[in-house]
């Protein structure tokens, strides 16, 4: 699939946005390893309900949004190999993009940082979920559970219909129950 310039140019301008709104709250950064993953957590989350929208709602063909992030995550299922031959650009400029707003929330900087650069990182640990073989530091923190694991990803692949989490996956067995199709309900007719 040959990308456009234009998308490939709004990554740029994406991963820069991002970069310097990153840098501008840099000054406000505490050192709190509760905020610091309580920012991962909410990345999970926001991975998982985007996932599960560019999987179940809308088109390809919506105007802008279905090229940007609907036909990627689309194009993922019909090719889940596909994400491995992305480049960085790829990877991250539309998550990049898709981050930014994130940074008008009244969040702490560190709940800010780590949760902005945890989505900017998490179509890299997805790509390392479907890789044969990846790096070792993603063997590392797949193994420890930090990031996206293999195993967790083709629970999404072999149903479908669950585990949309890509960062950590941490956040699916909640996700899961919010998101999983709902049985159609019977009406019931009342005799008197």
């Amino acid at each position: 699939m040959t990308r456009p310039l234009w998308i490939a140019a709004l990554d740029c301008a994406s991963l820069g946005g991002y970069a310097l709104a990153l840098a501008s709250r840099v000054p406000d950064l505490e050192f709190s390893p509760w905020q610091a993953i309580a920012g991962y957590l909410a990345a999970d989350a926001i991975s998982g309900l985007t996932h599960w929208f560019a999987d179940t709602r809308l088109s390809e063909t919506t105007a802008i949004i279905g090229r940007v992030l609907i036909q990627p995550f689309r194009h993922h299922h019909r090719d889940p190999a596909a994400l491995t031959r992305h480049g960085l650009l790829e990877l991250c400029g539309n998550s990049a993009l898709f981050a930014l707003p994130l940074f008008l929330l009244p969040l702490p900087a560190t709940v800010t940082a780590s949760m902005t650069g945890s989505l900017v990182l998490t179509n890299i640990f997805h790509k390392w979920a479907q890789q044969e073989n990846p790096p070792a530091i993603a063997r590392f923190l797949q193994r420890w559970r930090l990031i996206l694991s293999p195993e967790q990803h083709e629970r999404h692949h072999s149903r479908g219909v669950e585990a949309y989490c890509v960062t950590s996956g941490w956040c699916n067995p909640i996700l899961d129950r919010l998101t999983a199709p709902r049985p159609a309900t019977e009406s019931i007719s009342v005799t008197r």
